[in-house]
């Protein structure tokens, strides 16, 4: 599958096996091939956090507070590779399938 230029951004704080679920479906779903810059920032981050993000093959940002919303959205926005953003957050389930996923994305 073509990777588009987009930064996917997703913002989590203590999500767990909700954002595990997350993140299987948008593998599943093919979101995770579409950009070579996917994002994570943990708020009051763990190793478990750490360890999600490694077994994604997605990158992260851990922090040891909580800094909100508007702050998380701010810190990845700075950090990410590309003008075009796809701000996720950590509870957002991903039901199209691949093709129709990157139709939305590409044409977005």
């Amino acid at each position: 599958m073509q990777q588009l230029p987009v930064s996917i951004c997703i913002l989590s704080w203590k999500s767990g096996k909700t954002l595990r679920k997350t993140l299987q479906s948008y593998r599943k779903n093919g979101l995770l091939n579409i950009s070579d810059d996917i994002s994570v920032l943990f708020q009051e981050a763990d190793e478990d956090d750490r360890l999600l993000a490694d077994e994604f093959g997605v990158s992260f940002i851990g922090l040891k507070e909580n800094i909100g919303i508007g702050k998380g959205i701010e810190m990845l926005v700075k950090n990410a590779r590309y003008e075009l953003i796809l701000f996720l957050e950590h509870d957002w389930k991903l039901t199209e399938k691949k093709k129709e996923t990157f139709k939305q994305i590409s044409e977005g």
